[in-house]
């Protein structure tokens, strides 16, 4: 039997078979994230994003093993050994055949999954705190643009109620350029469950409709908001059309905004009046 191929003076992984790229093949599915609590985190940006916040982890790091590395890859690689997380190279063709995304960046990461107590981020005060929560969002990128906006926008963060794309599915992870790092979002089983929380923290619910709603232009926002997301297509739950509701006008032609465009604007409103949460 010949000797296994070595990278960088460790041995080379060159099966798909291999148990560590058959937990890479597990981690796309939900299922095996939320059994686990792992995800995986794609790209030499959004590792080294990881790796420069205080108390980051990852469980392991993965790499294209090409004769050079493209500088940034090389640098959060470096950065990784450094931290002291095991890395381990992966012949070429067999990385690209696992990577989730269909244009590979060198680096594939595994880290342990992380979420926001309901309680901490619907916490009681009274201070402005903006929160924003997703009833039934499935698009990845979407979900991904939401979680970006609210942090950009300064607000508390992000619950997704379940029947929501899952915020750590590797392609909401790529679009939501670090927030997941910063503010990891919460979670709540139902609509009903997350308004009596929202409640006792005073906060009031705010939903946003496609039509219908007190138009954006002349709503006063709440400066302690639950800003209610309806899923793409079928819009808010019946549960929420009790709600107040908000609709932003537009000059016609579209039926109506997309969830994370619509999200935007209407943040941007909530951030122009209370400032950051």
């Amino acid at each position: 039997m010949s000797d296994p191929p070595f990278h960088d003076g460790l041995p080379l992984i060159t099966s798909p078979r291999n148990e560590r790229l058959r937990l890479v093949k597990a981690l796309n599915t939900r299922r095996a994230r939320h059994r686990r609590g792992l995800y995986l985190i794609e790209g030499p940006k959004a590792i080294d994003d990881l790796l420069a916040r205080e108390g980051s982890q990852l469980e392991q790091l993965l790499y294209r093993a090409q004769e050079t590395l493209p500088p940034r890859a090389a640098e959060a690689l470096a950065r990784a050994r450094t931290a002291g997380v095991p890395c381990y190279p992966v012949l070429p063709s067999v990385f690209d055949e696992v990577a989730p995304s269909e244009s590979p960046q060198g680096l594939l990461a595994i880290a342990p999954l992380r979420w926001t107590p309901l309680e901490e981020l619907c916490a009681p005060g009274e201070e402005p705190r903006g929160v924003a929560a997703c009833l039934g969002v499935q698009d990845p990128g979407n979900l991904g643009t939401i979680l970006r906006t609210a942090r950009f926008f300064g607000l508390a963060g992000v619950v997704t109620v379940r029947g929501t794309q899952d915020p750590f599915a590797p392609k909401v992870v790529r679009s939501a350029a670090g927030a997941l790092f910063d503010r990891p979002p919460a979670t709540a089983e139902t609509l009903a469950a997350l308004l009596e929380k929202s409640a006792a923290a005073g906060l009031e619910p705010v939903a946003l409709a496609a039509h219908g709603g007190e138009p954006l232009a002349q709503a006063e926002l709440p400066a302690r908001s639950l800003l209610l997301l309806g899923a793409e297509g079928p819009g808010l739950p019946s549960e929420a059309t009790a709600l107040r509701q908000v609709t932003i006008e537009g000059a016609g032609g579209q039926e109506s905004l997309n969830v994370a465009i619509a999200f935007s604007l209407v943040a941007h409103a909530w951030c122009a009046r209370w400032g950051q949460a």
